[in-house]
């Protein structure tokens, strides 16, 4: 997607959930009920344990599913260092 296409989309859903969790686990039910809800796009932040295999699942279970071709999108907040960074780039 280009910049503006992303944008337009952020524009379209009008609100972008920041999943904060004490675990894991915990973040992918919160993400099950957000997109449960209708809500296609999402924010991890890197402050949740193991946040990088958090997103990594919910590529895999959500955008790479039946259900992604409905265009769901998520990206990960709070990263600390350019570790952190690319890990979160790369998945």
């Amino acid at each position: 997607m280009t910049k503006s296409e992303i944008i337009e989309r952020i524009r379209d859903v009008g609100v972008i959930p920041i999943v904060r969790a004490s675990s894991a686990a915990e973040a992918i039910q919160v993400v099950e009920a957000i997109t449960a809800g209708g809500v296609s796009l999402l924010e991890i932040t890197m402050t949740v344990p193991g946040a990088v295999q958090v997103i990594e699942q919910l590529v895999k279970l959500l955008w790479r599913s039946d259900r992604g071709r409905r265009g769901h999108g998520s990206g990960s907040g709070s990263r600390a260092g350019l570790h952190r960074c690319r890990r979160a780039i790369h998945r």
